[in-house]
């Protein structure tokens, strides 16, 4: 639980290339928290395309922390919404 979520623990791998050519995995060095019953697959930093938002990341030396989430409506009201034809019917009306 993250800041009353209930949330799901991931791991992930790092390839590295320190400049000679050569590609090194490090299994299972990040750890993601996400919320499942947030829908959005974002993250902190470049983390993302889990199935919930990122709570909790854990790098090697350093940890990012949900500390407070704040929702908004993004939503339009109904009365707003026209249908195509009728909006070109008002442009035509209004030359």
């Amino acid at each position: 639980m993250i800041n009353g979520f209930e949330c799901t623990k991931a791991f992930g791998n790092v390839v590295k290339n320190y400049g000679d050519g050569e590609n090194i995995r490090y299994n299972n060095i990040v750890i993601a928290w996400f919320c499942p019953k947030i829908t959005t697959s974002f993250g902190t930093k470049s983390y993302r395309g889990l199935s919930g938002l990122i709570m909790e990341l854990e790098l090697p030396l350093v940890t990012f922390k949900t500390i407070s989430l704040k929702f908004i409506d993004l939503s339009f009201p109904a009365k707003n919404i026209i249908s195509e034809s009728d909006l070109f019917e008002s442009l035509h009306r209004s030359r």
